[in-house]
């Protein structure tokens, strides 16, 4: 076996690997994007209406104890409006995150099938770069991506995948 195809099977090793390491990330995106559904229902069950009505009587009566106390109005108001807010605030945190979490999870089992059918690189290198922020294991997944992608013979095996004659000649 010569150099080039000792560099040859390196290299789909390593691209299958990638690939594994690839699904393996997406299928914790995709779990992770699980772990926020029940935030989800609790938001749509009502609960914040409950707990705005308990906590609205609970601050009346602290209120009412402090005038009494202090001989003036307490200092803060509390109304449907900021709860409200506060309420579509967490809406949009716990929506954005399942987008997140969805996204990011395609955006890796994509890469891995890519990785593995040698197609799609210039996907893959744009994951590779989006995994860099998903610190700890997506900053190696991605370093090592971009630096597996980035080989000269790497980019070959890509070219040949998308060419067959280029590798089994014209009679293919």
């Amino acid at each position: 076996m010569d150099e080039w195809e000792a560099q040859r099977i390196r290299d789909e090793e390593h691209l299958n690997l990638l690939g594994i390491f690839n699904f393996v990330l997406a299928g914790l995106s995709l779990f992770g994007s699980l772990m926020f559904l029940p935030h989800l229902l609790v938001l749509e069950s009502g609960f914040f209406d409950r707990v705005f009505e308990e906590g609205t009587e609970h601050f009346e009566r602290q209120a009412e104890e402090y005038e009494r106390q202090h001989g003036e109005e307490f200092p803060i108001e509390m109304d449907r409006a900021t709860a409200e807010f506060i309420e579509k605030g967490i809406r949009i945190f716990v929506v954005g995150g399942i987008l997140v979490a969805l996204g990011s999870g395609l955006l890796c089992l994509f890469s891995g099938l890519g990785l593995r059918g040698r197609r799609w690189r210039g996907l893959s290198m744009a994951v590779a770069v989006l995994q860099l922020f998903a610190m700890p294991v997506g900053t190696v997944l991605g370093i090592f991506t971009i630096v597996v992608i980035g080989r000269r013979s790497v980019q070959e095996l890509y070219l040949e995948a998308a060419d067959p004659r280029a590798r089994y000649g014209e009679e293919f």
